[in-house]
């Protein structure tokens, strides 16, 4: 049996791969060894995060949270949406349909444009599109960012 997607509820696993699209969880990181990465996810210009759930909210609500969110100066958060939304991409000069949410402001899809380095700011952008778009939105910690090409 297929472990389930990032926003299960019940799982015990807690890390995932958001590359274009999310891995199943995993109850280890050893899973997303770079074997396994380049079996199951074709090379090419792309970012892959891997990511350890802390948090998933339901408009203003915590439904479910797996620890503590870390406090390491340098660690870094993303927030992915259950479903897609329209984001409008300045660089592009259009609108995209993604699940990633993006920091306002911010005229492309980076990384930088995706993460955050501080909890509470993503908790706080999160929450503001949970209830925008009343849907589903998964805090994650990125525990690594492998550079694809």
């Amino acid at each position: 049996m297929d472990n389930p997607h990032p926003f299960d509820l019940h799982f015990e696993g807690n890390f995932f791969v958001n590359a274009n699209g999310l891995s199943n969880l995993s109850t280890t990181i050893t899973d997303f060894s770079l074997p396994n990465l380049t079996e199951n996810i074709p090379m090419g210009y792309k970012t892959i995060l891997l990511c350890k759930r802390v948090l998933l909210l339901q408009r203003r609500n915590a439904i479910k949270t797996w620890g503590e969110p870390s406090h390491k100066t340098k660690q870094s958060y993303c927030a992915i949406s259950n479903q897609t939304y329209s984001h409008f991409n300045a660089q592009w000069q259009q609108e995209v349909q993604t699940y990633q949410l993006y920091k306002p402001n911010y005229g492309d899809l980076s990384l930088d444009a995706s993460t955050w380095k501080n909890f509470n700011s993503c908790h706080q952008y999160a929450q503001a599109h949970s209830i925008k778009f009343d849907q589903l939105v998964l805090i994650a910690t990125i525990v690594d960012v492998i550079h694809w090409h």
